[in-house]
Formats: C-alpha cells, sequence, structure tokens
C-alpha cells in the first residue's frame, strides 16, 4: 500500500472536521497569504536588507520551483484521492518549498531581531512548527506524493542557506537595506 492510500483510510470524509482543518492549515504555505505577510514585513522593517531578501528569496523559490516542475513533469497522486483541486505538476511541492524558505528566512529574521526572548522565541517554534505542517496537509489532502514534499524541502532548505549566506556576506559588506544598497552603488561610481 503506497503512502497516499495509506493516508487516504485514515483521514475520513471529504467535508469533515479533518478536511477543513486541513484546507485551513495549507493556506498558510498559499501565495497570496505569503505576499501579504512580506508586505507587511517590508512596512515594519522599513525595506531593510532582510525584508528584501525575503521578498526576493520567495520571488526566487516560486520561480525555482516552475522550472523544476517543467523539468520533471510529474503528474499529481490519481483525482479520485484529491481533496482538493491542483493544475500544475506535482514535484516538488511548492507549498512546502516556499513556505520551507519564507518561515525559514522569516525564523532567521526574528532570532536575529532585538525582540525580547519571551516573544522571540515563541514566534521562532511557530515558524518552524508551520513548515511540517503545510507539508503535512499536502499530503492528507492528496495533493501530493511524499517525495514531492520531501522535494519541496529539500530545494527550499537550499534556498534558504544559500540566501543566509548571501544577506551575512552582503551584510558583512555594508550593505543594510535599499538606500544603503543605492548609496553604495552612487559611492563606487
Amino acid at each position: 500500500m503506497s503512502i497516499v492510500e495509506s493516508i487516504v483510510s485514515f483521514r475520513g470524509e471529504k467535508g469533515g472536521s479533518v478536511y477543513w482543518l486541513c484546507r485551513l492549515l495549507t493556506e498558510l504555505g498559499f501565495v497570496y497569504v505569503i505576499v501579504a505577510i512580506i508586505i507587511v514585513i517590508l512596512i515594519i522593517r522599513k525595506v531593510d536588507l532582510k525584508s528584501i531578501f525575503l521578498g526576493l528569496g520567495v520571488l526566487t523559490t516560486y520561480i525555482v520551483n516552475m522550472i523544476v516542475k517543467v523539468i520533471v513533469r510529474r503528474e499529481r497522486p490519481p483525482l479520485e484521492y484529491r481533496w482538493m483541486s491542483e493544475s500544475s505538476m506535482s514535484y516538488p511541492s511548492s507549498h512546502t518549498m516556499c513556505t520551507t524558505f519564507f518561515y525559514g528566512f522569516l525564523a532567521y529574521i526574528l532570532l536575529t531581531s532585538n525582540l525580547p526572548k519571551k516573544v522571540k522565541y515563541p514566534l521562532v517554534s511557530l515558524c518552524g512548527i508551520i513548515i511540517p505542517v503545510v507539508a503535512t496537509t499536502r499530503l492528507i489532502l492528496s495533493v501530493h506524493y511524499f517525495s514531492d514534499v520531501i522535494g519541496g524541502f529539500i530545494f527550499g532548505l537550499a534556498l534558504l542557506f544559500g540566501a543566509i549566506l548571501l544577506y551575512e556576506f552582503l551584510f558583512n559588506k555594508g550593505y543594510d537595506g535599499f538606500k544603503k544598497l543605492i548609496l553604495k552603488k552612487k559611492e563606487a561610481k
């Protein structure tokens, strides 16, 4: 029995509480929810380098995801198993990939912030919990195979670590936001 068939056998009926909970939680990885949060973060952080990396990193993650999907062209699980419709290819899971990058980089922003520990650590923990929760909902909704979710997680982690390394490099070179990035370019001329 495949993982998809195992999940289908335990999850219950479509329209039940498991269905609605999964539909709600999977939206934490939906592009419009992530973009809305990014806009708020850009405003709060006054378009500093970390918030720029968060936004551009999510955009990069979606682009890489689309490219890999076009190359691999893996079909999604059979329609009779799915609890929601999806029109794109299956591998890698874009929800998992983007959630891993977005909430991972958000956790990095929070960890390096000046927030009090009693606020910082619960928020970082929440970011860490959201990633596997969204990945699990994609499996329960049967819109992905297990390997799609694992692939999304691995790609997301690779992009996350790359973004953190690039951010640290630029920050150590003196770039700390959009205004300073422009000023550095003008000084170089």
